[in-house]
């Protein structure tokens, strides 16, 4: 059955760009916004009425106020 399998084409961008991203390490500004993001998506699945701004509301009386941005930390590849 392996006769019906093509060759991978090159992709060394995709590749170059894959690696690169495997060593990103969010910043806490990132992470925060990612996990509103997701909260916000999640709502958006169920028909929620809920607005962004309240998911972002409810996120600071919970866990405080958005981090401040502050520049990136790679983490040297393996």
């Amino acid at each position: 059955m392996s006769g019906f399998s093509k060759p991978t084409p090159k992709r060394s961008r995709l590749d170059e760009l894959l690696k690169e991203a495997r060593s990103y390490e969010m910043t806490p500004a990132e992470r925060w916004d990612q996990r509103i993001n997701f909260v916000y998506g999640q709502l958006m699945d169920s028909k929620s009425v809920i607005s962004r701004q309240q998911v972002i509301n409810h996120a600071i009386k919970m866990y405080g106020p958005r981090p401040s941005h502050t520049p990136r930390q790679r983490k040297e590849p393996l």
